[in-house]
């Protein structure tokens, strides 16, 4: 072998290398029932302290799904006869305003350029108050709360029959069915998705009206909460039962916005008319149909269907911290 085709060789090697390396790979990350994660780091809070001390509760967020928490809500909750919290006591590069016990933050989530999401540590400084002159000590507890709103989306292919009864001898491109789904990078997913086809006549034209059976269940560690209710959900503002447990729904086949906001369910509470669906428990579900219907010159055939559910989440992290007698000398 020549000097020369060893040498074209060696270049064709490194132009495979070289656009081998300029591949972009893309990762999924509307996958998992994560949003926000939250703990201590550790020895902060200290498991003991003396009175009169200011020590650091210290807090790693991780924003872990793919939506991004922008004005979600930390709020510090202390035994005030026990702990009291300096001004300027928080620290973190993700907080962006908020005052005293309570502090605004932003984080962002999962996506293509950056598929583990962002993290940052938050500090607070608190103060130990003196303790009952005849004990020697007192656990008292520090809790951290997270209130944030999240979106859960999911897009795929559904198969819309116009012909549900095979009336006619033709060879369908799909059927319709259920298709099921472990998690959309959100702590409330969507679990499964039902395709009915309902017969509909208007002005005396046959059509059917594609349905959906959407099941959402909370599969988070934490408590859903109606999506304008975030900031008092992290407050001392007591909230009414129907908050809680309360997600709005919009869903589109096709582009074109499905209703779901079925009249059967309403008395029960289950559905309001602005589209929001309370969760029994921790799941339920929603139907979502095309009112309009479709005619049965368009056959069979797959047509893309997305759901959006916008909610609130909340939860909290705690932990015991022992107030030891101040030391005398």
């Amino acid at each position: 072998m020549n000097k020369l085709t060893i040498f074209l060789i060696t270049l064709f090697i490194l132009g495979c290398q070289t656009q081998q390396s300029n591949i972009i790979t893309y990762t999924d990350v509307h996958k998992g029932t994560d949003g926000l994660v939250m703990k201590f780091l550790p020895n902060a809070p200290p498991e003991e302290v003396y009175s009169k001390g200011i020590f650091v509760a210290a807090v790693e967020l991780d924003n872990k799904g793919a939506f991004n928490i922008v004005g979600g809500h930390l709020a510090l909750v202390i035994e005030e006869d026990y702990m009291e919290i300096p001004d300027s006591a928080w620290d973190g590069a993700s907080l962006t305003g908020g005052t005293g016990e309570s502090k605004t933050f932003s984080l962002e989530g999962k996506s293509t350029l950056n598929p583990k999401g962002r993290k940052d540590t938050i500090t607070a400084k608190i103060k130990a108050k003196e303790i009952d002159t005849q004990s020697e000590s007192h656990t008292s507890t520090v809790m951290i709360s997270a209130c944030y709103k999240y979106k859960t989306d999911l897009s795929t292919e559904v198969c819309v029959d116009t012909d549900p009864y095979s009336l006619t001898q033709k060879t369908k491109a799909c059927e319709i069915g259920e298709e099921r789904f472990s998690g959309q990078g959100a702590p409330v997913a969507i679990t499964k998705v039902e395709t009915k086809m309902l017969p509909h006549e208007e002005a005396g034209i046959n059509k059917v009206r594609p349905a959906f059976m959407v099941y959402i269940e909370n599969k988070g560690n934490g408590e859903v909460v109606k999506n304008n209710k975030v900031g008092e959900a992290c407050s001392s503002v007591k909230l009414e039962h129907e908050a809680f447990n309360t997600i709005y729904v919009r869903a589109f086949l096709s582009g074109k916005e499905l209703n779901c906001s079925p009249k059967e369910r309403l008395e029960g509470g289950g559905v309001s008319p602005e589209g929001y669906v309370r969760l029994k428990g921790k799941e339920d579900f929603v139907r979502c149909s095309l009112e309009e219907g479709i005619g049965k010159e368009m056959g069979t055939y797959t047509a893309p269907l997305t759901v959006e559910l916008d909610y609130g989440y909340t939860f909290s992290i705690s932990k015991d911290v022992e107030i030891l007698k101040e030391l005398e000398y």
